[in-house]
């Protein structure tokens, strides 16, 4: 019963916004989130970090789990957030500066933070479709040293296969 509320308050949710404008505030957070990270070096312990990771997730899932949003819209979002993801990762910085400047808004950290927000959270399928994609972006990255299978850490790895083993 309550799997079926939960989907009829996300479809209220979804309907009572217009797409576009879901997009739009997809779009601010994650200049937020580019901004903010380049600039301040302890975002991630400062108390807006965790809230636009959180936000990030919803609205992602609220455009991808809707049947209004046009084809063109959906993907105009998953370019933005994996822009956004990508922006700020080690693999931004040359070599030689990567071990001076270890940023604590890389895609690790990130996808760390919204596996916490999972597991807080009542709706945790909310939060599935952004993980995803951190770790897409994280395992696509290019001008990497590290290997793909070496990325994440043993940690988030448990982490995965427990979520995906169900």
């Amino acid at each position: 019963m309550s799997i079926r509320f939960l989907g009829l308050l996300k479809l209220i949710l979804i309907s009572a916004y217009a797409p576009a404008d879901v997009l739009v505030l997809l779009t601010w957070s994650c200049n937020v989130y580019t901004v903010c990270s380049k600039h301040n070096p302890q975002l991630s312990s400062s108390n807006i970090w965790k809230p636009i990771i959180g936000v990030q997730a919803l609205l992602i899932d609220m455009l991808l789990e809707s049947n209004q949003p046009k084809p063109a819209l959906r993907k105009a979002a998953l370019i933005r957030l994996r822009r956004a993801l990508r922006s700020v990762g080690l693999h931004r910085l040359h070599p030689t500066l990567i071990n001076l400047f270890q940023s604590p808004a890389t895609l690790p950290h990130v996808i760390n933070t919204a596996l916490n927000l999972l597991k807080a959270s009542g709706t945790p399928t909310r939060f599935v479709p952004f993980l995803g994609i951190s770790v897409d972006v994280l395992i696509r990255l290019k001008n990497v040293d590290t290997p793909p299978s070496e990325r994440l850490s043993q940690e988030l790895k448990v982490c995965r296969s427990a979520l995906l083993s169900g």
